[in-house]
């Protein structure tokens, strides 16, 4: 007799919902949680790591200007989406980056910030662009010196609508 199929858990892991808290799983473990009241904008964003690694996530940002980010591929995201337009007014729209292959960030919620920037590239202290055609392929495969990093940060306009939602 053969065992019945059991569903294998997505390697983005599981999201689920708990009255109002949002709760990321990975192979039986939390890796995260996040009340909704704590919740001041919902963004996602996209990179290039695709199609072999997670390259699209779903952010919340907290009042405290910290986040929390969620695989888009995650189990349960529809589930997720559901609640959150449910329970959020005006209700969010989600999958602004849907077939985005490089970098990209969009705010989703709230309306004030809709599709705005979520984050933006904040050059470092010593940055400076490559500017010879070696430089930049180094740059390009993640070889360039230091000098050439930028970190990733929310943008003014999140900054600036979190000074004002938080008085």
């Amino acid at each position: 007799m053969t065992e019945p199929l059991q569903k294998k858990e997505s390697t983005s892991g599981t999201v689920t919902i708990d009255e109002n808290k949002i709760i990321w799983t990975s192979q039986g473990e939390i890796i995260s949680t996040i009340e909704l009241p704590e919740i001041l904008v919902i963004g996602e964003y996209t990179t290039d790591a695709g199609p072999w690694f997670d390259d699209w996530f779903l952010v919340f940002v907290k009042k405290d200007s910290s986040y929390l980010q969620i695989p888009f591929y995650v189990d349960g995201r529809e589930s997720l989406i559901i609640f959150l337009q449910s329970k959020l007014k005006p209700t969010p729209g989600f999958g602004a980056l849907v077939g985005s292959t490089k970098w990209a960030t969009v705010v989703d919620y709230p309306v004030e910030l809709n599709s705005q920037p979520l984050f933006q590239l904040k050059p470092t202290e010593k940055y400076y662009p490559p500017k010879t055609w070696f430089a930049k392929l180094l740059y390009g495969l993640g070889l360039g010196r230091d000098s050439t990093k930028q970190e990733i940060v929310l943008s003014e306009s999140v900054e600036n609508y979190i000074k004002t939602a938080s008085r």
